[in-house]
């Protein structure tokens, strides 16, 4: 799944591995970027201004189902599903920023990092501080190897 500006707007897209069947997936008035797959398969979450100000979505790989799960004010944006695909994390200007001023020529300013569940459920606040905190990852987890 990728985000391209081949039809003039920035629209989701997937594309076989051998590069073969490439489908649009989003035809959106907006920008539609971010896109991450679920560890299933099954959804893939994106960031959208669809509405005037980015929200995170999810929608199905063959373009269906478009699920919108945020309604917040202030960008909400980088979503990442966990590898067990519990929850999903993103970055939000919802807490509006702090201290520190956005980075120089940075139009997107990242705010705190949040968690949710995949149907928008049980928004947790991750940081709260005056940092711009983006651009979420997750590390696999790994087996604590025996000691002794």
């Amino acid at each position: 799944v990728f985000r391209s500006t081949r039809d003039g707007n920035k629209e989701l897209y997937v594309i076989g591995i051998d590069g073969s069947e490439l489908t649009r997936l989003t035809t959106s008035p907006g920008t539609d970027t971010f896109p991450h797959w679920s560890p299933v398969g099954d959804r893939i979450v994106f960031a959208s201004d669809r509405t005037s100000d980015f929200e995170i979505y999810t929608i199905r790989p063959d373009g269906g189902d478009v699920r919108q799960l945020t309604h917040s004010p202030g960008f909400d944006m980088h979503p990442v599903w966990s590898p067990d695909g519990k929850w999903i994390c993103f970055t939000s200007m919802r807490g509006g920023l702090k201290d520190e001023h956005p980075l120089t020529g940075n139009p997107q300013p990242y705010g705190d990092l949040y968690l949710m569940r995949p149907d928008g459920s049980e928004v947790q606040s991750l940081t709260d501080d005056q940092f711009e905190d983006g651009t979420p990852g997750w590390a696999p987890l790994l087996p604590i190897p025996a000691v002794g």
